[in-house]
């Protein structure tokens, strides 16, 4: 029988194992960083499907349906089928809970404007957004949400924007933390 009949050497088994676990460590901070980055685009994606029902909600049944920012027991939003006809006549989530979501740990929602109505006519009316914050509604677009994944210095996030005229909601990705 000749040598290389028999198989792998306990050396060449060694320096397998070694090369794997060396590549292992190199691929652990980039491997946790991906995860959060993606659950923080999920959520993203998720927001802007929530809104876009709840818009379409609105015009096809004829009523106000709110989204409360904020108001799960974890950081994320509600969508509400109000008896309001907009945002600004309801102080809490009066009527019915539709949906919720709670956005995933470790990334984390700034609501920027604590409840935003969809009416029948299609139009979004966002209430609550803070004075001086620069994310009030400017010209035709509001940006009434931001997701990032909490990473300091190497923070990404997801703004959610609504056109006000057509309740239209989009996506806007960015670099540095919510503020």
């Amino acid at each position: 029988m000749q040598r290389n009949d028999r198989g792998f050497s306990v050396l060449d088994i060694v320096c397998a194992s070694a090369i794997i676990a060396a590549l292992t460590l190199l691929l652990m901070p980039a491997l946790a960083s991906y995860q959060a980055t993606a659950t923080m685009r999920q959520a993203g994606v998720r927001a802007v499907a929530d809104f876009r029902e709840a818009r379409e909600l609105a015009v096809t049944e004829h009523v106000p349906i709110l989204v409360y920012i904020h108001t799960v027991s974890t950081e994320g939003w509600q969508v509400v089928q109000s008896p309001c006809a907009r945002a600004d006549a309801c102080r809490g989530p009066e009527g019915q809970v539709l949906y919720q979501y709670a956005v995933p740990a470790p990334d984390h929602v700034t609501g920027y404007c604590y409840v935003t109505t969809f009416g029948f006519d299609g139009q979004a009316y966002p209430v609550g957004c803070p004075a001086g914050s620069g994310q009030n509604p400017t010209g035709n677009v509001a940006t009434i949400l931001c997701i990032d994944n909490d990473a300091g210095a190497q923070a990404e996030q997801v703004q959610i924007q609504v056109t006000l005229a057509t309740g239209q909601v989009q996506e806007v990705s960015g670099q540095g933390a919510c503020t």
